[in-house]
């Protein structure tokens, strides 16, 4: 245990040795904001009524009903009922909302949803669905999904639309190529077949990997760590012994972290808390290896410990492929695993004081 000791005291180390970053988001929600001063971070504003006139160097995230917005950031999500966009620049800008107007807006890639859309701007791409969409403005490409589309502009690459949209070219409208998609997928038995097949394989797949990921890293954990696969395979293996560990498992699962968020949020001992998720995520990932040499060792007691583990593991695995069993395996392996873990630290500390 001391090399993992080791690495874990270096992991540790340095998360609490790096700064804090001082720059931190801006927060604003109420019933209306109107805002007129610029912001050296990035920025989240809710309300209902939002007026938005402001420089941000940084992210722009705004939601409401009704939002007029005019400046810059470096990328703007919008959401509302009604948005409006006036001399507006950014990287790129993702709106979604009812009706949305925008003129006079600057970005490389407008990615926009909405009933009733009326862009006048220039952009080099352009994502849209809607279901009336009018363009005036210049665009290299542009890709629709809409009943309506009326083009008062030009594009100068190529304009992909649905093969059932209604458009509308005013005069002196321009496009260089256009390409049309089928807009509804013809639901056939083939396709049934295909999708179902593909579903499955990729399952088959996922399994695969999942069981040689966890064979490779099990493997490797019992020949390193040769004293905690020793402490496991000296654990009772009663069931008063196995529904507590279950049970202490259940309760670090559910209650660690969100210790680890409160922490976060309270801004009180945040590295402690950062640490405390690390550790976490990487006591989920080793459950499964610990119940499984667990079990490997009370279940096949006189067969080679690495042949047991390969065995155990490709039980488990298939078994876990079964609706309902596979289920309550996992939640078993989870919780059992995550007991073990705490049972084998516990075990290593007693040692070290005595």
């Amino acid at each position: 245990m001391k090399k993992l000791n080791y690495l874990i005291v270096l992991l540790l180390s340095m998360i609490i040795l790096v700064p804090s970053v001082n720059a931190l988001p801006t927060f604003k929600v109420d019933e209306s904001l109107n805002i007129q001063e610029d912001y050296n971070d990035t920025s989240f504003f809710a309300a209902n009524n939002i007026n938005l006139e402001t420089y941000i160097n940084g992210l722009n995230f705004a939601a409401g009903n009704t939002i007029n917005a005019k400046g810059k950031s470096d990328y703007a999500f919008i959401a509302g009922n009604s948005i409006t966009i006036n001399d507006y620049e950014s990287k790129d800008l993702f709106i979604a909302g009812n009706s949305i107007n925008i003129n006079n807006a600057k970005a490389r890639s407008l990615y926009i949803a909405g009933a009733t859309l009326n862009i006048n701007s220039s952009f080099e791409s352009i994502y849209a669905s809607g279901d009336n969409v009018t363009l005036t403005g210049e665009y290299n490409n542009v890709t629709i999904a809409a009943e309506k589309v009326k083009i008062d502009g030009s594009i100068k690459g190529t304009l992909t639309i649905n093969e059932d949209a209604k458009v509308e070219l005013a005069d002196g409208a321009e496009i260089a190529n256009t390409v049309k998609y089928e807009s509804k997928t013809q639901i056939t038995r083939e396709n049934i077949i295909n999708g179902t097949l593909a579903v499955i394989i990729g399952l088959i797949i996922g399994k695969i990997l999942h069981f040689v990921n966890i064979l490779i890293i099990g493997l490797i954990f019992m020949s390193i760590f040769k004293k905690a696969t020793e402490k496991i395979n000296k654990m009772d293996s009663n069931a008063r012994f196995v529904f507590t560990r279950f049970g202490l498992g259940f309760i670090a699962l559910v209650c660690m972290p969100i210790a680890c968020i409160l922490l976060l949020i309270t801004g009180i001992l945040t590295n402690l808390g950062i640490i405390g998720i690390l550790a976490y995520i990487v006591a989920i990932m080793l459950t499964e290896i610990f119940a499984n040499i667990y079990l490997t060792t009370h279940i096949f007691k006189n067969m080679n410990m690495y042949l047991g583990y390969f065995l155990m593991l490709l039980i488990t695995t298939l078994l876990g492929i079964i609706p309902i069993v596979g289920w309550i395996l996992k939640l078993f392996i989870l919780c059992f695993g995550l007991g073990l873990i705490m049972k084998t630290i516990r075990s290593q500390d007693k040692e070290k004081r005595k």
